[in-house]
């Protein structure tokens, strides 16, 4: 499950659960007794006691989903390390039997040191690629962290607005009830109160909901950055390989930018 699709479900769940107030409450009858207002208040009291269950059960869950979402995330970059890991070294392999069926191809010394020169400029072109790409991984990996921190705690913060302000209509409404208000006015009151807490909540998470732009720019920047580092090394390769023809006459190098990553 994304992280798009945990929220909603949490907050769904959170939304129905503060229904649970005025649903136990509105039931009541409008009368101004002394005995049906304790009742009312009593009534308040044990549905907040409801709402702050099943809203710490609601985070609770969203917790392991988080967890969850993490522990996704992180095997699928040691799954992306390792596989790349295993395909350099193959590569590595490939480099070094090509390597050598080109130090056979030198005859004189300073053929053989063209070579030598050959080899070393593409090993450097390698080594300089494959760190530009690491840092850009680096970079991209770190970007969406920042992004899904950033984002948990705005989340975070936007829940904890929302059970402060449920808890305050909860404790106003009980000591309106207390001090003789006429319980139909707090009913409304607590009503209205849920309702723009309610509101809120959506509103504050709706204009939280903007990872997706940050990560495809995140991915944008890891593209160039990675593009960037395979047209460095073919220029390397082929002005190498252009000055190891010279020394060897019309023969072509046989090491490729494709063949050696």
């Amino acid at each position: 499950m994304n992280s798009k699709n945990i929220k909603t479900v949490f907050v769904s769940g959170l939304i129905a659960a503060s229904t649970i107030v005025p649903t136990a409450v509105l039931a009541q009858s409008p009368s101004t007794s002394t005995s049906t207002n304790k009742g009312f208040c009593n009534q308040v009291t044990n549905a907040s006691t409801r709402l702050s269950q099943n809203i710490a059960d609601r985070e609770s869950k969203l917790n392991a989903k988080r967890i969850e979402r993490t522990t996704d995330l992180t095997n699928k970059k040691n799954q992306q390390t390792d596989r790349l890991a295993a395909d350099r070294a193959k590569w590595d392999t490939n480099r070094k039997e090509q390597f050598t069926k080109l130090d056979a191809r030198g005859k004189s010394d300073a053929q053989k040191q063209a070579i030598a020169a050959f080899e070393q400029a593409v090993t450097n072109a390698i080594a300089a690629r494959r760190a530009a790409v690491d840092a850009a991984n680096k970079d991209y990996r770190a970007g969406v962290d920042a992004a899904i921190a950033s984002r948990k705690s705005a989340v975070d913060s936007a829940i904890a607005t929302f059970q402060s302000s449920v808890n305050a209509a909860v404790s106003k409404a009980q000591s309106d009830c207390a001090s003789g208000t006429d319980p139909k006015t707090v009913r409304q009151t607590l009503q209205d109160s849920l309702k723009a807490a309610r509101d809120k909540l959506q509103s504050d998470l709706k204009a939280i909901d903007k990872t997706g732009a940050t990560i495809q720019t995140l991915q944008a920047t890891r593209k160039a950055a990675v593009d960037k580092a395979f047209a460095d090394f073919k220029a390397a390769v082929e002005a190498a390989r252009t000055t190891l023809k010279a020394a060897l006459g019309s023969t072509t190098a046989s090491a490729s930018p494709s063949a050696t990553k």
